[in-house]
Parts: structure tokens; C-alpha cells; sequence
């Protein structure tokens, strides 16, 4: 197109590079409801939570098809679902 020459367009862009801020994570490792989330779905968690509130899971086979202990699926359906 012309607009820019090749010397101009990396000049601008090693200016933007050196002025652009450097994001520093807060912490380290994930999300875990977040990952469970993602693991698990959104339909699947919905089942989960219809069937145990409908008596037609007991909560102890929720926590195994889920892979949760019994606080983090209370905290996991509080949260996430």
C-alpha cells in the first residue's frame, strides 16, 4: 500500500514495545473452580445439581462423578454453577 515504510513501521514498533507495560501475574497456578469448570461443563454441572437437590443422586456418588470432596462441591456450586 505505501502508507509506511518498512524502517518506519519497526521503528514505531520498537517504540510501542519498550513503552508498553510488562503485566505481572499476582499469582501463580490457575483457578480451581474455574479448571472444574472447564472440566466438567456446564450441562454436566446442571445435572449434578438437578439430580442431588432431587434426591435422585446421593450427594457421596455427586462427589465422585465430579472428583470433588464434599467442601469443595459445596464451595464449587456456590460459586461457579
Amino acid at each position: 500500500m505505501g502508507l509506511i515504510t518498512e524502517s518506519d513501521y519497526f521503528s514505531l514498533y520498537r517504540q510501542y514495545k519498550s513503552e508498553a507495560p510488562i503485566e505481572v501475574k499476582s499469582s501463580k497456578g490457575g483457578d480451581y473452580f474455574h479448571n472444574k469448570q472447564y472440566k466438567l461443563g456446564a450441562v454436566f454441572s446442571d445435572a449434578i445439581r438437578t439430580a442431588v437437590h432431587s434426591d435422585y443422586l446421593s450427594y457421596r456418588d455427586a462427589y465422585d462423578l465430579t472428583g470433588m470432596s464434599a467442601p469443595s462441591f459445596r464451595q464449587y456450586f456456590e460459586k461457579v454453577a
